[in-house]
Formats: C-alpha cells, structure tokens, sequence
C-alpha cells in the first residue's frame, strides 16, 4: 500500500497513521479533509454526538460499534499490553527482527510499551519504509 500511494503521488494519495489519527484527531483530519477538498467542520471531531442522525450504519458491521463510540486511545497499545493475546516473547523478537517496526517506532527502547506521544505524527522515514515493500 505504501508504495501504491507512492506511486499515485502526494496529489492523489495521502498516508495515516492511525496513532496520530488518534493523538492528533483534529490536526489529522483537517489534514485529510483538505486533501479531500471537504471544508473543516468541528462536528468530525463529534461524531458520536449525531450517531442518531446518520443513515445507512449496518448494526451487523463489526466497525459500527466503534463508530458510535467517541475518538479514543483505549485500544492504542492494546498489542503490547501484558493482556495482549500476542505472546511477549514474539512482541520481543518482532520488534528485535523486523527493522520496519523499528522504523515505524513500533518498538520502543525502554520498557515495553510504545510511547505513541513520542512518535512523530507524520511518517519521516518513508522512504526508508518504502523500501521494505516488494516492487
């Protein structure tokens, strides 16, 4: 995907990270709704405040529950929690193997964790990044 959006250029594609959808809701979605040509509307950041005015929601799509649900960090580190269902030992070696993860700051230094505050907002090693994808 990340080479896809390389390919179609910064004019047609733009890249998410849904950790700064989450930290930097407002900054990202005026990022991506001006991208989209859409004006700025505050209520993006409320969603779950006209969840009875919207049409069309499927209650048997498994994202409808979350979309009712106002923008949260809940699930952020969900992978990486000790309550994970990913064993530690894989998490380890994962973030020891995989240089991705590390590029993506998926892995962090100390502790176990990610400190998502710390990790930039935008992606400042894309190219390195895209260099992982297969051509």
């Amino acid at each position: 995907m990340i080479q896809d959006c390389a390919k179609l250029g910064p004019n047609r594609c733009i890249h998410v990270r849904y950790e700064s959808l989450i930290q930097h809701t407002e900054q990202e979605m005026r990022r991506v709704l001006d991208f989209l040509e859409i004006p700025w509307d505050p209520i993006v950041l409320h969603h779950e405040q006209i969840k009875d005015q919207l049409t069309g929601l499927n209650p048997y799509e498994p994202s409808t529950k979350q979309f009712l649900l106002a923008v949260h960090n809940k699930s952020l580190d969900a992978w990486a929690r000790s309550s994970s269902p990913i064993p530690l030992e894989v998490q380890k070696k994962t973030c020891r193997d995989l240089e991705l993860l590390q590029l993506l700051n998926y892995c962090p230094s100390k502790g176990y964790l990610p400190q998502y505050k710390t990790i930039p907002w935008d992606i400042p090693k894309l190219k390195e990044i895209q260099s992982f994808v297969p051509k």
